[in-house]
């Protein structure tokens, strides 16, 4: 037996259903609750996928956890006058605990900033903006003959410092010196043990006038100082690695 509807209670009911859902689809979805995405839900979303938000002449303090891009950012090391494109990247725990993390896009460098405030006692994190310094491997290999040609893997101009490995007698070390410069000068005095005299080497890379990507040995000596003399010895420091810091 078919049972019998009542048409006008039929239509109350399914209208009663599309409002129902009607009502559910504008309500912001939630971790219980299915329903629409807002704007800033919709960033968040293309920020935990890889996207950043574009974002100008804002202080990044006021500015919500997350991914972003943008210029004339207040509150970084730049400053809020500087028209360069940063990436700025920022996360916290709640307001007394939050990290920072600034690129500038044009040079690759990266400022970090952690802000932590534990009640009235003073931060124990260093305050302020530090550089995290990235390092390139520009060369590797084992030279000390002068007029020896290095052929860097990259332009010397990208960076702001150098790092070279070398040895000298039994001693491997690492000098830092100014990218900028046209040559890079390493030298060092060798005491040797229990014995009154030193080794005295320096060795000088020249670098190229037109072409940045190389480096050559201009000279490589070194001296043994015996307090009554100094004579020339065929030690020389062997250049093992250079690396760009940037």
């Amino acid at each position: 037996m078919v049972k019998k509807v009542d048409p006008i209670q039929a239509v109350n009911k399914l209208k009663h259903r599309i409002d129902l859902n009607e009502k559910r689809a504008v309500v912001p979805a939630d971790k219980e609750h299915a329903g629409r995405v807002t704007p800033a839900q919709y960033n968040k979303f293309r920020g935990a996928a890889g996207y950043r938000e574009y974002i100008e002449h804002v202080d990044i303090e006021n500015i919500d956890p997350g991914r972003y891009t943008g210029i004339y950012l207040g509150n970084t090391i730049l400053g809020a006058n500087d028209g360069g494109v940063s990436l700025v990247d920022k996360t916290q725990g709640d307001a007394n605990h939050v990290q920072y993390l600034v690129t500038t896009s044009n040079s690759g460098r990266i400022y970090y900033k952690n802000t932590h405030i534990n009640g009235s006692n003073p931060s124990t994190s260093p305050i302020g903006w530090g550089e995290i310094l990235k390092h390139y491997v520009l060369w590797e290999g084992n030279v000390d003959a002068v007029g020896t040609t290095l052929t860097l893997n990259d332009n010397l101009d990208k960076y702001r410092y150098l790092e070279i490995t070398y040895q000298f007698g039994e001693h491997i070390e690492v000098v830092t010196v100014l990218a900028s410069s046209n040559n890079y000068t390493v030298a060092r005095i060798n005491p040797h043990n229990d014995e009154l005299f030193n080794e005295v080497f320096e060795t000088t890379l020249l670098k190229d006038s037109k072409d940045h990507t190389k480096l050559t040995i201009n000279s490589n000596f070194a001296y043994l100082d015996t307090g009554a003399s100094i004579n020339k010895i065929d030690d020389k420091a062997q250049i093992w690695k250079i690396r760009g810091l940037v």
